[in-house]
This record gives C-alpha cells, structure tokens and sequence, in this order.
C-alpha cells in the first residue's frame, strides 16, 4: 500500500524535470554528510535481467548457440555501492521484488559490511531511485527502514530518492552496474549460481570489487501498512521536494 500521490497543479512540470533541483539537493546533502565523518550508501534496484540464452541473446542481439529450456524473468537484482571504499554488494533475490526484500538487502550489506566501514556511524545515506520495492511512495518501505534499520542499529536513516525517470543519473547506475553487465555479456544466465559468480568477478583496473549474495527468503507482494503504523514511524520529510527526501530516526528505547 503506497502513499496517495500528490496532486500535480495545472501546468506543471513532470517530476523528471525537477531532476536539476533534486540532483542539487541530493549533491548538498552528500556533502553535509562527508564534512561530518560519514559517508553515503548508493542503491540501485534492478529487476526483470534477461535469464537463460534466449534472453542473453536477445540483449547482445546474437542468436543463441543451443535452446534453452526455462528463461526466467524478474528475478529482483540489488545493487549497493559505498563510496567509502571503491566497491559494491549485489544480492540476488529468487523470490519478488518488495520493500521488505529492499531493506533486506541494505540490512545485510549493514550488518556484513557497513559497520565495518563506518565504525561508530549514527547516520546513514541512502541514495536510492524512486520505483520498485523502495519506491518513494510505499510506506512498507519505510515501515521496514525503520524496524529492520533505524531500530535495530541505532540509525539515523536518511533516503534522498531520484525522480521517478532520472534514475540513470544515480551515481551507481554507471560506476558499478554497468560495469556488471560488460562482465557477463554474451554470458547465458542460466542458474542463480551463475548470476552470483558474474558479479563476484566483476572488476576494473582502477580497482573495483564486488560482493554477491544470494537472498533465498520469499517475498509476497501487497504488504499493507496501516494509518496507524505510519503515525508510529520517527518519520520527518524534508521541506524541499519532502516526496523525495526524508529521515527515519531510531525510535525511543
């Protein structure tokens, strides 16, 4: 169940077009947080990837060299990007593509990983598009941020969302996923094993490195959050674009 989307005045703009105002915003926000010892979290969700040959085929535009029996569409791909070190975490879901599996993801990036580089951190950045299970609008997304995240590790979690459409201009998008999909290129993705390995190996000269973890859990889809369990989020939108820019503060013990 997603939040109501706001009524758009007559002759406005589409919301791509505040990218500017937005991208503006995100970029001061990154800074605010460098100045003060922390660092910020890139995440890129990727869905429906072309499974077995016919698809990898279809991608490469090659003909497949031997028929492939099952292809699998929309398996949900979850892509982490630190910039505190020049690497990534994928996790690779088999299951649907929800809020709950989105904060999943962060979550065990967090716990294998982020607390180790930011030792001591009581802030967190998220940079995330606005589609998908951490939609802008899905208030199970926030609802999960905050009793998975915010909770748990005493967090202060901040998501500054690009517009819906722009997402090609997430940081991540090039630095890290791009380079995923030059690894397996021409590469029939015919099992989870394979997508895992593909993106273990993936690397460049100027020295990045991946981590890939396979998420077996099952997800449903429609997970409703009530009125009254969004009045109990430490939830503060921001004033600028507040649809796209809000904090989820860790609640009183």
């Amino acid at each position: 169940m997603g939040e109501p989307e706001p009524a758009v005045p007559k002759g406005a703009q589409p919301a791509v077009r505040l990218y500017p105002t937005s991208a503006e915003r995100i970029h001061r926000r990154q800074e605010s947080h460098h100045q003060r010892g922390y660092q910020e979290e890139g995440a890129h969700r990727k869905v429906q990837e072309p499974w077995g040959a016919l698809g990898t085929a279809a991608a490469t535009g090659q003909r497949p060299r031997f028929p492939q029996r099952r292809q699998r569409h929309g398996d949900p791909l979850w892509h982490l990007r630190s910039w505190a070190e020049f690497g990534g975490s994928s996790q690779v879901g088999t299951s649907r593509e929800t809020p709950a599996f989105a904060v999943d993801a962060i979550c065990l990036w967090w716990k294998c990983c982020g607390q180790r580089l930011y030792s001591g951190a009581k802030e967190l950045l998220i940079l995330a598009d606005s589609g998908g299970g951490n939609s802008a609008r899905a208030r199970a997304w926030k609802y999960h941020l905050q009793h998975k995240l915010a909770n748990p590790y005493r967090l202060k979690v901040t998501v500054a969302h690009f517009p819906a459409g722009s997402s090609k201009w997430n940081p991540i998008e090039h630095r890290l996923f791009s380079q995923i999909t030059k690894n397996w290129e021409a590469t029939p993705l015919t099992s989870y094993e394979t997508v895992v390995k593909y993106i273990r190996t993936t690397k460049t000269t100027t020295g990045l490195r991946v981590s890939a973890r396979l998420l077996r859990k099952r997800y449903e889809r429609g997970e409703s959050i009530s009125d009254q369990e969004m009045r109990q989020l430490v939830l503060t939108h921001n004033k600028t674009l507040p649809r796209w820019n809000y904090t989820l503060a860790p609640a009183t013990m």
